[in-house]
C-alpha cells in the first residue's frame, strides 16, 4: 500500500468556474452606493468644518484671559 494514497481528482465544470456576468448591474449598484457614501461623508465633513469655524470664532471673541 502506498504511503500517501492518491485520491482521484474530482471533475471540474469549466463553464461553472467562469464568473457570471450580470449585465453590469453590480457595477451600477456599487456606483450608487459609492455616491451615497460620498454624499454622507461630504455632509459630515461640512458639519465638522462648520463646528470648527464656530469654535474658532467663539474662541476669538472671548479673547485672552488674564
Amino acid at each position: 500500500m502506498a504511503r500517501n494514497p492518491v485520491r482521484p481528482v474530482e471533475p471540474v465544470d469549466a463553464v461553472g468556474a467562469v464568473r457570471r456576468v450580470d449585465s453590469g448591474s453590480t457595477y451600477y449598484r456599487h456606483l450608487e452606493l459609492w455616491q451615497i457614501y460620498s454624499e454622507v461623508y461630504a455632509a459630515q465633513r461640512r458639519a465638522r468644518e462648520r463646528r470648527a469655524r464656530k469654535a474658532a470664532a467663539l474662541a476669538a471673541d472671548q479673547g485672552p484671559e488674564d
